[in-house]
């Protein structure tokens, strides 16, 4: 009787074995007792992930070349398996080893591709706790009966099931093996080697099979295949149809052959599929479209960007995933970054140059070599954010204790994003990179030094595909200090980028209104001396020889020639150039930065020395000066009465410059410089009258009496000089006789002087004749005979000393003149409010990349959140000290201004802080 219990028990169990309602895991659900494998059995999706880790297993049992190792593993990742506690663990788990057991599939296969395995029979069931019992009734024995009977029934119809579909599967298989044979060959190896695969087209249902079709490998870099009658070149793709994403997906980035694709031409400029595209879901025409891309070369920069994405996700999977377990995966890893790089250089896509310098940065910072920041910097990310490399360079200078060099400092002002850049650093990004540089220097010498920081540099990558989604990547650098989250080194690097700038402004401006003249003489004068073309430097050293240390007369356009400069120059220009010249210790006459006549191309310029601090505003004494160049012009305009200036004359004038030290040597330069270019072109008196006229009574009787002195200095007196000085007195408003009586003063001074000079030596002395051209009014002013037959230039040194005490009495009186006239003009002076420039002139005097409006500090705050999904609270602790912030004050102001403007909180949760990974994929956009 006991038997027959046991028997009834037995087919009970049997049917309810195959009764639907339970989950078809791998584990037998029927004998699961520990809590994994429950929990396994009682989920719907970790029931499915477990039936694939077990088919994935028995095809990778099965080309396995090393059976002892493949079973320890087994064995460990078992109890790897075990040892989880809840579901996450588990998902997590599933993943990887799906991940592991595929790669094993695909390393076993690479020599040649073998069918899939048949599926194991499933393993009976034990009823191992089936209780007799003696009395059992003859109803249930015709229920038991029934069932036994019911149980071969279903049990014949279940083993035909599995013949028809055996069969027919193996029919599937047999055609599939026909249509794919995949061929790999480097692309140095002759053609021939290429084996065609894949010839016909698969018309099955898109999508993925229940069971692996075809086993997928990968093909390795530098190999081609050929799929559906087109050669694929360059390798680094997936081909098959049994390869499973992380997720539990389809992998999207598998390129299946079995798919049905489109037979006529497509080209890759429109995409015909939506975000995150798996391949095995696009439409044929978008898989021809795809095909062509890829046997293109993958190098049209037509094709829409949704292509590359595909073909990256392959990218991604094979480096971040396959390499963890992989050594032939973790070897490729350089081959697949050089790919990056050259997709990169062809479709400027901002989301694609996102993802792809990530997952480059990420890559390499398992390579991080000591001493980086000896090595040239890495390019600058204009202000995007800051690469890898370079916050791994600068970690390194704070641990090392090593300045930070100039060029990776200017790399770090030009990528941080909270420096603010003035608009000259990208309209003349050459000039302004010398300016900081030289700036640099000036204010760190060696470079500036960084400290070692709390926040530790790490990083992490959230992948593009979607078959990656909710799987987190993250590396650890060590002990390398992220220095970016430090606020006094920016401040610093502020401060150098503002000083750069301050030189260029001027320059800057005048590009941006003329593009087309960056090259002329009016934009190079704006610019510093140090960043003159060579051209310019070295026709400026010659003029500079040429000099000497005395002075040169030249035309305007032949200086203007020298600088490379035209002759249809504003004023504006003349003066920029005219203070260039004068920063190089040379003075130019006619004085236009004082306010001089502005000389034409045609006109001569008097060029000459200056020493020391004379080219320094208000250096020289400007008063005296201009007092003096009154006195000047006058006496040029009477040595020139006769329409000529003889030797002696200049001879003269110059000895009387001499004279006039009491004016200092700084303006007794600019006058030499003066009366060299009065020599070539002469004062008139009309030139003159409005200098003259506002001069009080007492200074203008001063000049006059000087100018008669001087008239007679060297003993002689012409009629021309007469009717000069007559005229020069109507200009100062003084009567004629006042003249008659000033020279009749000097002839007799000038006649006892020649008769005490010529006493010992003369027996005779002549009568003196009577001066021609003087008026009747003055007819006892006589010139001494004697004086006139000596000749030559005869200059007494008590005349002089008497000449040179009037002078200094009618120049001191004269400066204040002048010195009253300048503090007039100075409280008249309203400063006019300067014009409005428009945007296109305007002056961008700080790049403002803040993002949602938030001040510099809870901006930078929120980018460094940004990196990373996740955050533990002492980890974001440290940044926010660093960037001396509180914490909790800093993610309530950034979580307040995403909510304001993105309706939704950026950071959740108090340990770890979650960062919102909808609001990380649009970070791009917030600025």
């Amino acid at each position: 009787m006991a038997r027959t219990h046991r028997l009834a028990w037995t087919c009970t169990l049997a049917l309810a074995c195959v009764w639907p309602g339970t989950w078809a895991a791998s584990a037998n659900c029927a004998r699961a007792k520990s809590p994994n494998d429950l929990l396994v059995c009682s989920d719907g999706p970790l029931s499915v992930m477990d039936d694939e880790v077990a088919s994935l297993y028995r095809s990778a049992k099965a080309v396995t070349h090393d059976a002892v190792a493949f079973k320890r593993e087994t064995n460990e990742e078992w109890r790897s398996r075990e040892s989880c506690g809840d579901r996450d663990c588990l998902v997590a788990w599933y993943q990887r080893r799906s991940a592991q057991l595929a790669a094993e599939i695909n390393h076993g296969q690479a020599a040649e591709l073998r069918s899939e395995p048949t599926a194991a029979v499933p393993q009976p069931v034990k009823a191992d706790a089936l209780v007799a019992d003696d009395s059992f009734p003859v109803g249930t024995t015709i229920w038991v009966v029934a069932g036994i009977v019911g149980f071969l029934w279903v049990r014949a119809k279940v083993i035909k099931g599995k013949r028809i579909i055996a069969a027919q599967q193996a029919r599937r298989d047999e055609m599939a093996e026909s249509e794919l044979t995949v061929a790999r060959k480097s692309e140095t190896r002759t053609p021939d080697r290429t084996r065609e695969t894949a010839s016909g087209v698969s018309r099955r249902r898109t999508g993925a099979s229940s069971k692996p079709r075809t086993p997928t490998i990968w093909i390795p870099p530098g190999e081609s295949v050929v799929v559906h009658g087109a050669t694929i070149p360059g390798g680094m793709l997936y081909v098959g149809s049994s390869l499973m994403a992380a997720d539990g997906g389809v992998e999207p980035a598998q390129l299946d052959p079995t798919l049905e694709m489109d037979a006529g031409p497509a080209t890759p400029d429109e995409r015909h599929f939506g975000y995150w595209p798996r391949y095995h879901e696009i439409s044929p025409i978008a898989r021809r479209a795809y095909l062509t891309w890829l046997s293109g070369g993958r190098r049209d920069p037509a094709a829409d960007i949704g292509y590359v994405f595909l073909f990256f996700y392959g990218l991604e999977r094979r480096a971040l995933v396959e390499a963890a377990a992989d050594e032939a995966a973790q070897a490729e890893i350089p081959a697949i970054v050089d790919e990056i790089e050259r997709l990169r250089a062809i479709y400027d896509n901002n989301s694609f140059l996102r993802y792809s310098s990530d997952l480059i940065d990420f890559l390499a910072a398992g390579a991080v070599a000591r001493g980086c920041y000896l090595k040239a910097p890495p390019p600058d990310t204009s202000n995007r954010g800051m690469s890898l490399r370079l916050k791994v360079g600068l970690g390194q200078c704070a641990v090392d204790g090593a300045p930070v060099p100039v060029g990776w400092a200017l790399a770090w002002a030009r990528s941080e994003a909270n420096v603010h850049l003035p608009r000259s650093a990208s309209r003349c990004a050459r000039q302004f990179d010398s300016q900081f540089k030289a700036q640099y220097a000036q204010h760190f010498n060696e470079g500036l030094k960084l400290g070692v920081n709390r926040t530790k540099l790490k990083i992490a990558y959230r992948a593009a595909s979607s078959g990656l989604l909710g799987q987190g990547f993250t590396a650890d650098l060590g002990a390398l200090p992220d220095v970016t989250t430090v606020v006094a080194p920016l401040k610093k690097l502020q401060s150098v980028v503002d000083t750069a700038a301050a030189g260029l402004e001027a320059y800057s401006r005048f590009i941006g209104r003329h593009a087309d003249r960056v090259a002329s003489l009016e934009a190079t004068l704006l610019l510093p001396k140090a960043l003159w073309p060579v051209s310019v430097q070295d026709a400026v050293a010659g003029l500079d020889k040429r000099i000497g240390a005395g002075m040169v007369v030249i035309k305007l356009g032949e200086l203007l020639t020298v600088f490379g400069g035209t002759s249809t120059l504003t004023r504006e220009t003349l003066k920029n150039l005219f203070q260039v010249l004068q920063s190089a210790q040379v003075g130019v006459e006619p004085n236009v930065l004082a306010g001089a006549k502005t000389p034409k191309a045609d006109d001569s310029v008097v060029l000459f020395r200056l020493e020391g601090d004379d080219g320094v505003a208000g250096h020289h004494n400007a008063a005296g000066y201009e007092a003096s160049a009154v006195m000047l012009d006058l006496a040029i305009t009477l040595a020139n009465a006769d329409g000529k200036i003889s030797g002696r004359e200049v001879q003269f004038l110059n000895r009387q410059v001499d004279a006039w030290a009491h004016v200092g040597d700084s303006a007794q330069r600019r006058l030499r410089a003066r009366l060299r270019l009065g020599i070539v072109y002469p004062p008139s008196l009309a030139s003159l009258r409005s200098k003259i006229e506002p001069l009080p009574a007492e200074a203008k009787v001063g000049l006059g009496k000087l100018l008669s002195a001087l008239a007679l200095a060297d003993g002689t007196l012409a009629p021309a000089a007469v009717k000069h000085l007559e005229k020069v007195y109507g200009l100062l408003g003084i009567e004629a006789s006042a003249l008659y009586r000033e020279l009749h003063v000097a002839s007799a001074a000038s006649d006892r002087q020649a008769r005490g000079v010529t006493a010992s030596r003369l027996v005779e002395r002549s009568a003196p004749e009577p001066v021609k051209g003087l008026s009747a009014t003055v007819p006892s002013l006589h010139v001494p005979k004697r004086a006139q037959a000596l000749g030559g230039f005869q200059l007494d040194p008590a005349r002089v000393a008497a000449l040179q005490v009037e002078s200094e009495r009618v120049t001191a009186m004269l400066s204040k003149v002048f010195e009253d006239q300048e503090s007039m003009a100075s409280v008249a002076t309203v400063p006019l409010p300067s014009p409005a420039l428009d945007d296109t002139e305007a002056e961008s005097h700080g790049r403002e990349s803040r993002l949602l409006g938030l001040d510099p500090e809870h901006s930078a705050f929120l980018r460094v959140l940004l990196t990373r999904p996740s955050w533990s609270r002492a980890e974001l602790g440290e940044v926010a000290a660093d960037m001396e912030l509180m914490l909790d004050g800093a993610l309530e102001r950034v979580n307040e201004a995403t909510l304001d403007t993105l309706d939704n909180r950026i950071a959740e949760g108090d340990d770890p802080i979650e960062i919102d990974q909808d609001l990380m994929e649009n970070a791009s956009a917030w600025t």
